[in-house]
C-alpha cells in the first residue's frame, strides 16, 4: 500500500478511536455500553462482509484494485471494534491500575493476531497443496511438481528449470493460490459472523437486564 494510503488510514483510525473513546468514557452506564456494542457489532459486521468480498472477487488476473474497497471495509471494521473494546479493557481497571490494563491490551491484541495469521495462513497453505495436486498434470517431472506442491514461491522458482511447462506450472500454482486464499477468507468470515452474533446476543441480554433493573 503507498505511503500516503498508510498514512490515511493511521489517522482515521486516530479519529475513530479519539472520537469512540471519549465517547463511550462520557457516557458509561446503559448508553455508553448500547454505543459501544452497536460500534463493535458495525464493525465486525463491515470485516466479515470485507473478507467476503476478498474471497468472492479476488482472481488472478483482477490486480490490486479489485480488492482495494474489500480492503477499505476491513479497516473501517476494525477501527469501530478496536475502541469499544480497549475502552471495555481500560474501564473495567481503576485509574491507578491503567498500566495493566493497557498491557493487557496490548497482549490480546498481539494473540489475536498472530492466532489469527497463524490459522488463516495454514488453511490458505492446505488449500494451495490440495487444489494444485488437481492442476499438476502427468507429463510435468516428478521433482518440479514437488518443489510446486510447497508454495506458490516454490513454484515460481521451479518453473525457472521447468522449460515448455513453466507457464502452466506458474498458472496452475496461482489458480491454486487462489482457492487456498477464498478457503481462508470464507474461515474469517465465520469467525466475524460468530462474533457479531455473540455481540448482538450479548445487547439483548443487557437491554433486557437494564430494563429489568428499572422495573425494580
Amino acid at each position: 500500500m503507498p505511503a500516503t494510503g498508510g498514512a490515511a488510514e493511521d489517522a482515521e483510525d486516530l479519529a475513530w478511536f479519539s472520537f469512540g473513546a471519549e465517547g463511550v468514557r462520557h457516557h458509561r452506564g446503559k448508553f455508553g455500553r448500547l454505543v459501544g456494542l452497536d460500534a463493535e457489532a458495525a464493525g465486525s459486521a463491515l470485516a466479515g462482509s470485507g473478507l467476503a468480498l476478498m474471497a468472492q472477487f479476488v482472481s488472478v488476473d483482477g490486480g490490486y484494485l479489485i480488492i482495494l474497497p474489500d480492503i477499505l471495509a476491513m479497516g473501517i471494521g476494525m477501527g469501530l471494534s478496536m475502541t469499544p473494546a480497549t475502552e471495555a479493557i481500560t474501564g473495567s481497571l481503576p485509574r491507578e491500575q491503567q498500566g495493566v490494563a493497557s498491557a493487557l491490551n496490548d497482549v490480546t491484541r498481539e494473540f489475536g493476531t498472530a492466532l489469527g495469521v497463524a490459522l488463516l495462513g495454514a488453511l490458505l497453505s492446505a488449500g494451495y497443496r490440495d487444489a494444485i495436486d488437481d492442476r499438476l498434470h502427468d507429463d510435468i517431472p516428478g521433482p518440479l511438481a514437488g518443489t510446486a506442491r510447497e508454495g506458490i514461491a516454490n513454484a515460481v522458482e521451479a518453473a525457472a528449470g521447468a522449460g515448455s511447462h513453466a507457464p502452466d506450472l506458474i498458472h496452475a500454482a496461482q489458480l491454486s493460490f487462489v482457492d487456498g486464499w477464498q478457503q481462508a477468507m470464507w474461515a474469517g468470515v465465520a469467525v466475524m459472523g460468530a462474533l457479531f452474533a455473540y455481540i448482538t446476543l450479548r445487547g439483548i441480554g443487557g437491554s433486557i437486564t437494564d430494563r429489568g433493573d428499572e422495573l425494580n
